[in-house]
């Protein structure tokens, strides 16, 4: 059996288009819990260990103050950082996804 569009026709996003916002908004959820993981390192919290106030149940190596706000903001300004980037790429085309996978109307 062959597929025929129907009546609404399949728009492929032309170079110049503006992202939109769910779209922009799920990118950014995804860049910013990705990079999550990159920053919460670099943000070298001190261990429990290194403090001498070892909590009784949790190992040595847990930090004694992670400081989750600072994380959240050094990882938000960079996840922000990243997006514009993947946005400016996006809109220069200089990945065609309508190049890469076109629709096949016929």
């Amino acid at each position: 059996a062959r597929l025929t569009p129907g009546p609404q026709s399949i728009q492929v996003r032309s170079p110049g288009d503006p992202m939109s916002i769910p779209f922009g908004l799920a990118l950014y959820f995804l860049i910013w819990w990705t990079l999550l993981f990159a920053v919460l390192p670099l943000t070298r919290a001190k261990t429990q260990a290194e403090t001498g106030d070892v909590v009784r149940g949790t190992p040595e190596s847990a930090p004694s103050q992670l400081m989750m706000g600072r994380v959240i903001v050094i990882n938000s300004i960079v996840a922000v950082i990243v997006f514009v980037i993947v946005a400016v790429v996006m809109d220069r085309v200089i990945v065609p996804i309508g190049d890469v996978y076109p629709p096949k109307l016929d």
